[in-house]
Formats: structure tokens, C-alpha cells, sequence
């Protein structure tokens, strides 16, 4: 599947390594358990890791084979769904970019240029928004999508947020593009 924990976009990994910033992953807890210092906690939680890749294939870790996105059996993951009426995800960075970039008028590329127009990079913002609100993308992935950092696309996505309450419109755009992508799912 990857090399190495690090290659893996699902994970936690780098956060916890300090190689990535997810505003929304506090790590201090889960490093406290491997040390009191975040430098020998570090450390300590990259060994538990590579100590385990050792593993033989643990079935009770696996099961949900409709949606990998949930840890655990089937029954567990329904569960899980209830309160989102049952849907299965399965949009990529692309579907999301797609449709954002429909509803601004723009061309997918631009979303990858350099370009700092307001409205290029608040569809690069509604991507990353859309991406973090569905769970299906990581804001690494819109990153790497859009040609910019995750710090990048985490600071656009506060930006607009914060817009959303002050601008109607932008709200509502947002509200239609989360219900279209809705229903791709």
C-alpha cells in the first residue's frame, strides 16, 4: 500500500512526528502517554510505531469493507453512520475542486497557479473547507492538489469561515456546493 507510516494520507503520523500541523489534532495527550518531554515522547511513539509495523495482519483491526474510513465491523461503522443518514462517502480532492471551480466559473488549473486573485483563492479556501467539512480529503491532499502547504490551506479555510458569517452569499454557496457534493456520494 505505502513505504512507510509517513506515506500514508489517512494518518495522524507526521502530527504526532511534528512534521505536519492539523489545527484540529491535539496531539499533547496522546504524546504525554510516550514521555514528559514532546522531543523524547516523539521518539518513544516512532518506535511504538515501527515496533508494530512488525505485526502479522490483525483482523479485528479491519472489517467496515463498505467505508474504510471507520476503524471496526460493519456493525460498529453502522453505527457510526446513523446520524449522517446512512451515506457513504467516497469524494476525492478532485470531485470537490471540480465542483467548487463550476460553481466560480474557473478553470481547475488555476486553482494550481500562483495566483493570489481574490476569487481563485477563495475557491482554493471553499476546496479545502468543503475537503475538511466531508472527511473524505486531508487538507494534505487539497495541499498537494492546489500547490500549496497545508498551513496555507488551514489558514484560508479560518479566513473563510470567518467570512461565511458576515457574507450571506458566501454562506449560501457553500451550502449548495456541500448539498451537490452530497449527492455524489
Amino acid at each position: 500500500m505505502v513505504n512507510g507510516p509517513d506515506d500514508y494520507p489517512w494518518t495522524s503520523h507526521n502530527p504526532y512526528l511534528g512534521k505536519e500541523i492539523l489545527p484540529w489534532l491535539t496531539t499533547d495527550w496522546m504524546l504525554g502517554q510516550f514521555g514528559k518531554s514532546v522531543k523524547k515522547a516523539r521518539v518513544a511513539y516512532q518506535t511504538f510505531v515501527f515496533d508494530g509495523l512488525a505485526e502479522k495482519h490483525r483482523p479485528e483491526f479491519y472489517g467496515g469493507e463498505e467505508d474504510l474510513r471507520v476503524l471496526g465491523g460493519d456493525t460498529f461503522m453502522e453505527k457510526c453512520l446513523a446520524g449522517s443518514g446512512g451515506r457513504l462517502l467516497r469524494l476525492t480532492v478532485k470531485d470537490i475542486a471540480s465542483a467548487v471551480c463550476l460553481a466560480y466559473n474557473l478553470d481547475e488549473s488555476v486553482l494550481k497557479t500562483k495566483s493570489q486573485q481574490r476569487t481563485i483563492s477563495v475557491a482554493r479556501a471553499m476546496v479545502g473547507l468543503l475537503a475538511y467539512e466531508s472527511g473524505c480529503v486531508t487538507l494534505s491532499d487539497v495541499g498537494r492538489y492546489v500547490n500549496r502547504d497545508v498551513g496555507s490551506i488551514s489558514s484560508a479555510i479560518r479566513r473563510l469561515s470567518e467570512r461565511l458569517h458576515d457574507r450571506p452569499e458566501l454562506a449560501e454557496r457553500a451550502k449548495t456546493l456541500k448539498t451537490l457534493l452530497g449527492k455524489q456520494t
